[in-house]
């Protein structure tokens, strides 16, 4: 994770860096989406499997409404299932590994433009 940086601060709210990265993403976008914090644009962009292997180095896309659609394996999905995430349908990708730096340095930028 990136060492220097503890927290960002997101339309007035912040978000601390030093969790378990899995638990991190999860509390992270529960937040960030229930404080309607990330804009519609980059909602739409994070929706995209190809924008998310740059962005995040995911193999999935980071936020889906159809979780089937990314189902290689029945025992094996890549997405927070059984229910929607938690708000407008929405699915999350759990298939994190060493991602840390690049998911704080995504943070950061919604940071910079709010």
């Amino acid at each position: 994770m990136l060492e220097e940086v503890k927290k960002v601060y997101i339309k007035g709210k912040s978000y601390s860096l030093e969790k378990n990265l899995q638990d991190f993403v999860l509390y992270t976008m529960r937040r960030l989406l229930e404080n309607n914090a990330i804009s519609e644009e980059e909602l739409i962009k994070i929706q995209d499997k190809d924008y998310c292997k740059k962005l995040l180095n995911l193999d999935f896309p980071l936020l889906t409404k159809n979780p089937d659609e990314y189902q290689n394996d029945i025992h094996h999905s890549r997405y927070y299932a059984k229910e929607t995430f938690f708000v407008k349908d929405f699915y999350l990708c759990n298939h994190w590994f060493k991602q840390d730096d690049l998911f704080s340095k995504w943070l950061l930028s919604l940071s910079v433009k709010s």
